[in-house]
């Protein structure tokens, strides 16, 4: 039996509305820094396409049905793990009986948050965003170490921001990675490009719709696709322009200073795209709309066109993200428990 404290981590991931890959994306890179030091085990619901990606990393797995909300389905596995710490990363958390189970069992808890509609008060509380109104906890009265702002916003180490070209010559355009709402179709069927500027179009890891993607661009020499390239960030960081959700990898852009044209999956990212638009003046299409194909290609041409205007919210998204989110987050959770 191993002498490594163990710690739970309960996420959902798949192709599913409103929860995707981007919080499985998060919590692995910080498992793989803490798992030479804790033994883990995840406790998920029965998405496959998330459980796929856990495995591919080879941890063990606690499977729960999908509608399964309740408390007691935690409890018993913590009684039959015994974890020193439970790590949550999901869209809301409303696990009252089981907070009471482990403050009374000296069970040290840990959230990521993200909208700030936290019930519960963790001993612990991640926050990266920079939109105000997703960092107010006044609910929250227990002695929560909160720890707000994207200089907790988890990334991969060793990541250089790139170097601005004048010329835009590569143009990325990515979705995350099961893209519920299928705006690649949408976008890949509008986008007019020049012969000269590329288009590579990045499918991520539960994409369901390969085929319609290729009906698509078959006639379209300077499109190409890029089936979940195993190292995203560096593959992005290469290229002139995003065209991008407002989640995990718009963030990542920020970092990198790569100019983003933003158009939002869902409602909470129309929130975070409009503010990142107002710090860095990036193009917000907004939900799309019978109009948007029309924005699209307009912002494409300014962005094309102008290389000052894109310097300027280069500079403006590295002032956002500094990139070293993952080591101050490892830092903390390391130390906390104890």
């Amino acid at each position: 039996m191993s002498s490594k404290k163990q710690i739970l981590v309960r996420v959902d991931a798949g192709k599913v509305w409103g929860i995707s890959m981007g919080h499985a994306r998060r919590i692995i890179l910080l498992t793989e820094k803490l798992r030479n030091q804790y033994d883990i085990v995840f406790i998920m619901k029965d998405y496959k396409d998330g459980i796929d990606y856990i495995k591919s990393y080879n941890y063990p797995i606690e499977v729960i049905d999908i509608h399964d909300d309740s408390s007691d389905s935690l409890i018993l596995l913590c009684k039959k793990n015994n974890p020193k710490c439970i790590i949550f990363d999901m869209f809301s958390i409303n696990y009252d009986s089981l907070f009471q189970y482990t403050r009374k069992n000296k069970i040290q808890t840990i959230i990521f948050d993200i909208l700030s509609k936290c019930s519960v008060e963790p001993d612990m509380l991640f926050n990266d965003s920079f939109v105000p109104e997703f960092v107010n906890y006044q609910q929250i009265e227990h002695e929560t170490q909160k720890f707000i702002g994207p200089e907790y916003f988890v990334m991969p180490d060793a990541v250089k921001p790139k170097v601005l070209k004048p010329e835009v010559q590569h143009i990325v355009l990515s979705m995350g990675g099961s893209d519920p709402a299928c705006l690649t179709e949408k976008i890949a069927k509008v986008i007019c490009l020049p012969n000269n500027i590329q288009l590579s179009i990045i499918l991520g890891p539960s994409f369901e719709f390969h085929d319609k993607i290729l009906d698509i661009i078959k006639h379209k020499d300077n499109i190409d696709i890029v089936v979940n390239p195993d190292n995203f960030i560096e593959y992005i960081s290469h290229k002139d322009i995003i065209i991008t959700s407002a989640g995990r990898t718009l963030y990542e852009c920020a970092f990198l200073g790569l100019p983003s044209i933003i158009v939002p999956s869902i409602t909470h990212e129309e929130t975070t795209a409009r503010v990142f638009a107002e710090i860095t003046g990036s193009v917000n299409l907004g939900i799309w709309h019978e109009n948007s194909a029309e924005l699209l290609n307009k912002a494409i041409e300014d962005y094309c066109e102008n290389f000052k205007y894109r310097s300027i919210m280069s500079k403006r998204g590295r002032k956002v993200v500094d990139g070293n989110g993952l080591q101050r987050v490892y830092n903390l959770i390391n130390g906390f428990i104890e």
